[in-house]
């Protein structure tokens, strides 16, 4: 049976494993987690808290632009961590 862990679990098992002196391996055996996700929960930020914990709108403000855009141009959206997200600079009136 699969436990699943909140993003503030794991940050605490990661910051336990730490302050244990045991190899991953064994502090994943003493508390019964997959290695190979333990192994993923490294790479997490460690301030315990998830995105979904606290969600947040930003505000965006979008200007017009000076010259009508050509109706095939498409936006893109730099998403973070780098991921482009583009879509069609016009809508269907």
């Amino acid at each position: 049976m699969t436990t699943h862990h909140t993003t503030t679990q794991k940050a605490q098992h990661v910051r336990d494993w730490r302050a244990s002196g045991l190899t991953r391996l064994q502090y994943c055996r003493l508390h019964g987690l997959s290695s190979h996700a333990f192994h993923k929960w490294l790479r997490l930020p460690d301030d315990g808290v998830s995105v979904t914990d606290n969600p947040v709108l930003l505000p965006v403000c979008i200007l017009p632009s000076p010259e009508p855009a050509p109706p095939d141009s498409l936006i893109t959206l730099h998403l973070p961590g780098g991921l482009p997200y583009r879509l069609p600079s016009r809508t269907a009136s």
